[in-house]
């Protein structure tokens, strides 16, 4: 069978362990997907192990009624940490509540369904700094203690259970990929593979107290089977088209119904991506023992837009397979040091001397980029409230990348090191 999108074989990353180079063929593959396959990749080889036992744990949690899950809810998706439902999810199912009940639609064993609940998740920050009872002395540092460092290093919230030792003993595992898929990146681009350690690397030259220099988030993604829906009660999609707001994401999904050869955009209930080049959707096979990698929007920023982040979405599935097509997935989304400029570093450009200066006053630091950096730093340094930080982002967003992107340039977006080998 062709794959649409590239498999990559970390070979077990005993490369990235013992610093070397990654391999030529991850390398060539890599580039592959930045190139022609909307920037999405396979990887096998990457050392995660089953996740099987992190899923069941998972599951354990979800399958409560929100009332008991929404005391594991941390500033209203304001900190990415703990329970959380996009707004429009909780609005869904806070009508769906009161309109019908928990026991209009029983499905036996899953409470979120019955519930209306469409997506959900539970998140953690980097345990060895955001594990309020067991942080290490460096964790008072102002880069994460500040007025601003607590945004990116919230505290973790931990239900009773298994969930807790699963998702701490997973986060290792699957930073040490996303950190070797950056190197992947960086060599795909023509840089050394080193070129964006600085912005991403556990251990910091410059702040030695201060190790941890990423923010990168874990996360489990519930999306219960969607029982009959009323008619008059439309629902959302699971999860609409967007960025992740990261370098990039590495997912571990179940294999689903892309692999049996029923799904089609829209009607898959489980991730799609857009490609620009050919302007369509397509579907995003889960392999057997695979996690699947793509590129989030400071993709773009770090790279001077030589290559761009991935547009993707969860849809929802097609009627007759609602009642038993429930996901659940893994999620990493490595997001570098909220301190640096989200600009290329100078290996990068380097690389890419066709990338076009940018006056340093016109680009943003990494932790404003996302909705969560920005509106708090807003409220912070601007006095402005929630409200108004939230209404200004979008516009301010659009207007700064728009800027970036609309420097002069010699060569096409990315062209310039297609052809590398």
């Amino acid at each position: 069978m062709t794959r649409r999108f590239p498999l990559v074989n970390l070979e077990g990353l005993a490369w990235y362990v013992a610093g070397r180079p990654p391999p030529a063929a991850a390398i060539a593959a890599v580039r592959t997907a930045l190139n022609s396959a909307g920037g999405v990749w396979h990887v096998d080889g990457h050392g995660v192990g089953d996740t099987a036992s992190l899923l069941t744990a998972s599951k354990s949690f979800f399958d409560q009624p929100a009332a008991a899950k929404r005391l594991f809810s941390v500033g209203d998706m304001d900190r990415s940490r703990g329970w959380e439902m996009y707004p429009q999810h909780m609005k869904f199912h806070r009508t769906w509540m009161a309109r019908y009940g928990q026991d209009a639609f029983p499905h036996a064993g899953e409470p979120s369904s019955a519930e209306g609940i469409m997506c959900e998740r539970f998140v953690c920050g980097p345990p060895s700094v955001c594990n309020q009872d067991t942080r290490a002395p460096h964790a008072a540092h102002p880069f994460y203690s500040s007025d601003w460092g607590k945004v990116f290093y919230e505290h973790n919230v931990w239900p009773d259970g298994s969930m807790r030792a699963e998702m701490e003993a997973a986060y290792p595992k699957l930073e040490r990929v996303a950190l070797a898929c950056v190197q992947l990146v960086a060599a795909a681009l023509g840089a050394d593979h080193t070129a964006f350690e600085q912005l991403v690397t556990p251990s910091s030259t410059a702040h030695p107290e201060a190790p941890l220099r990423h923010h990168s988030r874990l996360q489990i993604n519930n999306y219960p089977s969607q029982l009959g829906r009323r008619r008059e009660l439309k629902s959302p999609i699971r999860a609409s088209r967007h960025y992740d707001t990261s370098f990039l994401t590495v997912l571990c999904r179940e294999p689903s119904v892309e692999n049996e050869g029923l799904a089609s955009p829209g009607t898959s209930g489980a991730l799609e991506v857009f490609l620009d080049a050919e302007q369509r959707w397509v579907c995003v096979p889960a392999g057997e023992g695979e996690c699947t990698v793509f590129l989030g929007n400071l993709a773009a920023l770090l790279t001077g837009f030589a290559i761009q982040g991935t547009t993707h979405r969860v849809s929802n599935p097609r009627h007759h397979c609602s009642t038993n097509r429930r996901r659940l997935s893994i999620g990493f989304n490595l997001k570098p040091d909220y301190l640096l400029p989200a600009c290329p570093p100078p290996a990068v450009r380097e690389a890419l001397p066709w990338l076009p200066a940018v006056a340093p006053e016109e680009v943003p630091l990494i932790g404003l980029v996302g909705r969560v950096g920005w509106q708090n730093h807003a409220m912070l340094t601007r006095g402005l409230t929630r409200l108004q930080a939230v209404a200004s982002f979008k516009s301010w967003k659009k207007e700064t990348v728009a800027r970036l992107r609309a420097e002069p340039r010699t060569e096409g977006l990315g062209m310039a090191w297609a052809g590398r080998t």
